[in-house]
């Protein structure tokens, strides 16, 4: 699948990779210094995190997280769900490349919002901003509760150039879940929801019909819950 999310991230460096536990440590320091920056707190990650606070899990690979940016492109924009997304295996274009996806990213760029963020008007943030507008490979949130995302004035090797808030990201899974009509009390290990993708738009439920974006939503809800329980970070990786 190739994305995994991480909560216990320097933790597990340090024990597993110390040059890099090196590296992350100054990242988590120019993370801190970007929020100090932008008016919001200091954030200090755990470097020894106990194994029972730290998680780790994989979403369906980038393909999956699209389909679920794309739901939330749809309910912004339509506030209606699309039908469930398909994903062609590298077969050409599929529904993770859904053409609102970047006219989502676009509104969110355009010069008029920059121009009022820049001069201290308040200009509505677009729906689903945290989960949206965010790195892929590599990208942060931290435990902290704050409107708009912080942009590094460059990418970190480990942690991206995007910073968003847990409790945010947190609040925007919470409302797709609502959408998708999907329980949330759902272990995201389980067999049901790992089976769940291949129900994609099929399923007796609607959760199950959206069974890749469910697979995704429900494990970006564990990592949150995570984040907030422990202080520590949720790193894409």
């Amino acid at each position: 699948m190739g994305l995994d999310l991480s909560v216990g991230y320097l933790s597990d460096l340090k024990e597993a990779d110390p040059d890099a536990f090196l590296t992350a440590k100054k990242e988590f320091k120019i993370v801190s210094d970007a929020l100090v920056a932008a008016g919001l707190r200091h954030h200090v990650e755990p470097d020894n995190l106990p194994e029972d606070e730290r998680f780790c899990c994989q979403l369906w690979g980038y393909s999956g997280l699209h389909l679920l940016r794309r739901i939330a492109a749809h309910l912004a924009f339509k506030n209606q769900l699309p039908k469930p997304g398909r994903i062609n295996g590298g077969a050409g274009k599929d529904d993770s490349d859904d053409p609102l996806l970047q006219e989502y990213f676009d509104d969110y760029k355009r010069p008029l919002r920059l121009f009022s963020r820049l001069v201290g008007k308040k200009k509505p943030l677009p729906r689903f901003l945290h989960l949206s507008v965010h790195g892929d490979a590599n990208g942060i949130y931290v435990p902290q509760d704050f409107e708009d995302i912080v942009v590094l004035d460059k990418e970190l090797d480990h942690l991206g150039l995007v910073i968003g808030s847990s409790q945010r990201l947190l609040a925007e899974c919470n409302e797709l879940a609502r959408h998708l009509e999907m329980p949330l009390d759902l272990d995201h290990e389980s067999d049901e929801v790992w089976d769940a993708p291949d129900s994609q738009g099929e399923g007796d439920t609607k959760w199950l019909r959206y069974g890749i974006e469910s697979f995704c939503c429900i494990r970006l809800i564990r990592a949150c819950e995570a984040s907030l329980r422990s202080g520590a970070a949720l790193v894409f990786c």
